[in-house]
């Protein structure tokens, strides 16, 4: 009976122990793992807006420039006849935004200069032409 309560004990804390989760981790492209960013809460008010439309050719614009350490916020106006969700994986952003509408993120923010972040129309992501680039630099 020891035997089987000893057994069921270390089942349990192994199980409890997998299911814990923990920190994500991305690649750093060298094999490595590097924590995941966590998205900070900086205030709306300050957050600078950074404006990307959805056309029938695409994202416009590709590539935004963002300060280390500052707020943002993106504003998403679709100008397409279909509902679309925009992405942005390393903040955890899914913008869903109506055909003809426009939305808007939470703020934002990030610490880790000469990064970038890839962003996306969930629905067309793998298309060059829906796919834009947060390059995040130094702030001054």
């Amino acid at each position: 009976m020891r035997k089987i309560a000893l057994l069921m004990v270390i089942i349990l804390s192994l199980a409890a122990l997998a299911c814990s989760g923990g920190g994500g981790t991305t690649e750093n492209g060298n094999g490595g793992a590097n924590p995941t960013p966590t998205p900070a809460t900086p205030a709306e008010s300050t957050a600078t807006i950074l404006e990307v439309r959805m056309t029938a050719e695409g994202l416009q614009p590709q590539t935004f420039q963002m300060e280390a350490g500052k707020s943002y916020m993106f504003k998403v106006v679709n100008e397409t006849a279909r509902s679309r969700n925009f992405i942005v994986r390393r903040w955890e952003i899914n913008v869903p935004v109506e055909a003809n509408a426009t939305a808007q993120s939470g703020p934002f923010s990030d610490t880790e200069a000469g990064a970038q972040a890839v962003c996306n129309d969930l629905s067309r992501g793998s298309l060059p032409q829906w796919q834009c680039t947060v390059n995040i630099v130094a702030g001054g």
